[in-house]
């Protein structure tokens, strides 16, 4: 890819009522052939209880290059949590066998060609592990 045109700004976090306060980053975006929306999923940290965290979120648009908006904005809160401290009872399991991590990021969507079903791929890791 040699000839880039810059569009927009694709996503603009809305600061004021937004969770994800700092560190966006790692933006992958797929095309969601079901909802026919652009999907963007990326990373960014949320101070929770005072414990900051990574979270995996997704944000939409009509085209690819934005702008994207959250589909969780109004909650304000993250749309994924992979971690050890989700209270459902499956992570919480996953927690106990050690599977759960307490960072989630680097999102990485994938819809199988054959099947058409679709899979969300992240890495997990926790401080000193």
């Amino acid at each position: 890819m040699t000839n880039w045109e810059y569009k927009s700004v694709a996503y603009q976090p809305d600061f004021d009522n937004t969770w994800g306060y700092s560190n966006h980053w790692a933006p992958e975006v797929i095309y969601d052939e079901d909802e026919q929306l652009y999907l963007m999923f990326f990373n960014a940290d949320w101070n929770e209880k005072g414990s900051e965290r990574k979270y995996i979120t997704v944000a939409y648009s009509q085209n690819p290059y934005g702008p994207f908006v959250c589909f969780n904005s109004a909650k304000s809160k993250p749309a994924f949590d992979f971690t050890a401290e989700n209270p459902n009872p499956e992570m919480k399991k996953k927690a106990a066998e050690g599977l759960a991590r307490n960072e989630a990021i680097d999102a990485h969507p994938f819809v199988d060609p054959v099947s058409k079903k679709k899979y969300l791929y992240y890495s997990g890791y926790s401080h000193g592990h």
